[in-house]
Order: structure tokens, then sequence, then C-alpha cells
């Protein structure tokens, strides 16, 4: 990344086809998120979520010292246009993420976000992206 270098980022996590199959319960709107950043080289930067109480965290990684960040994000949906590529009529994303270089620029930057699983009060042990509570 370069000097003075932020980036915004989204996640697209889940969908609904034409046929009304999905892959993520109806009415989800949160999930539990943990995010890496990690520094594979010089510099430092900035990871900041969006929480699912609009706040945001932050946290910045530097070579050998990565950041982590565990939360609830809220979901954010979205009509989709089914295309040849996609017959997917409504998506579930994560918004709200930026990263960005501190004090210089990057090298060697990578994030990776994982799933924990749906906090929404209706969630069971068994839909794949949801836990027991």
């Amino acid at each position: 990344m370069i000097e003075n270098q932020k980036v915004d980022l989204s996640f697209r996590l889940y969908g609904v086809n034409q046929d009304g199959t999905r892959d993520f319960p109806e009415g989800i709107q949160t999930v539990n998120v943990t995010s890496v950043l990690t520094v594979d080289g010089e510099g430092s930067v900035k990871i900041s979520m969006k929480d699912a109480n609009s706040q945001m965290i932050s946290a910045t990684a530097t070579n050998g010292n990565p950041a982590e960040l565990t939360t609830n994000v809220s979901l954010v949906l979205k009509q989709e246009k089914p295309s040849a590529l996609s017959d997917q009529i409504q998506s579930a994303s994560i918004e709200g993420i930026t990263v960005e270089t501190v004090d210089g620029p990057a090298s060697g930057v990578q994030i990776n976000l994982t799933v924990n699983g749906c906090v929404s009060n209706w969630c069971t042990g068994t839909h794949p992206v949801c836990t027991s509570q």
C-alpha cells in the first residue's frame, strides 16, 4: 500500500437465488466476525470496523504484530439483478471496514475475515452460519 492510502472494504457473504433458495437464514441481521490484518513487510496499517452499534473500533498491525478485531457487525442486505454469472436476487454483505497506512507505505498487507456465527435472537445450531446460544 502506498503512503496515505485508505481502502474501503466490503465482503459479500450470502445470497438468495431466484428460486428462493438461500445460503443464510431469513431475517439475519447480525453476525460475529473476527478480522486479522497482517503486514509481512515494512510499514504499519490500521484497520477500522463499524460494529453493530455503529461504533468504530480500530487496531494497528506491523510486521510480526497482527491486528485482530472480533465484534458483532450488521449485515447490509441488497437487492440484486440476476445475470449470466449469478441468479441471486438478494445479497448480504459486511460493509464499514477500512484499511489505511500509518506514517508511510506498507508492504505485504493481508486481511482475513472469519464469520464466527450469527448472533440474532432466533439463531439455533441448525443452520451452518448459526451457533447455539
